[in-house]
């Protein structure tokens, strides 16, 4: 992987992390008290604002990596590893692998149960795939089980900012604070 010559993150960059966070937190949250998918014949309430917010955390990732591969990384603030180094950039890309499948997973079981998924009603999203498909029958419980995968990298990713800030006491975490 190349870096680039700064130190810094970009504001884009940093604007592109936080929101991302923030629509993980809150998608997490709301899918948490939403009502059990079992029994809706339609998406409504909390459902349909579970699926939107899906549909704009998989547009914010395309913009982000876009972005990203427009755009190097700054270096690492201090030397580390080639095994933390390593660590690091596999679960990097692994939550951006995430951030991708566990939208399309969901949106494939959202059009599976005959759904229209839209973007809080502005725009839909085109049904691709057939509904009912037997293909399709275990898709709620991989989108499932794949938020969980996500929800422990990016815990991880935190847990491993806050390392560097108060045991390596390095700027990693303020690098990507606003403000900074």
């Amino acid at each position: 992987m190349t870096f680039s010559d700064s130190n810094k993150y970009t504001s884009p960059a940093k604007i592109f992390h936080w929101l991302t966070a923030l629509f993980i937190v809150l998608q997490c949250a709301v899918g948490w008290i939403m009502p059990d998918v079992d029994e809706l014949s339609t998406p409504e309430g909390l459902v349909s604002v579970h699926l939107s917010i899906g549909v704009l955390i998989a547009v914010l990732l395309v913009v982000r990596l876009m972005w990203r591969f427009g755009h190097k990384p700054p270096q690492a603030s201090i030397q580390l590893s080639p095994a933390f180094r390593f660590a690091a950039g596999v679960t990097h890309w692994a939550i951006y692998l995430l951030l991708l499948i566990v939208p399309i997973l969901g949106w494939i079981n959202a059009v599976e149960r005959g759904w229209s998924v839209t973007l809080f009603g502005i725009f839909r999203v085109p049904n691709m795939l057939p509904r009912e498909s037997a293909l399709w029958a275990d898709i709620g419980d991989m989108h499932i089980a794949s938020v969980w995968v996500l929800v422990v990298l990016v815990s991880l990713h935190a847990l491993a900012a806050l390392y560097h800030h108060f045991v390596l006491k390095d700027d990693t975490l303020k690098r990507m604070l606003p403000g900074s």
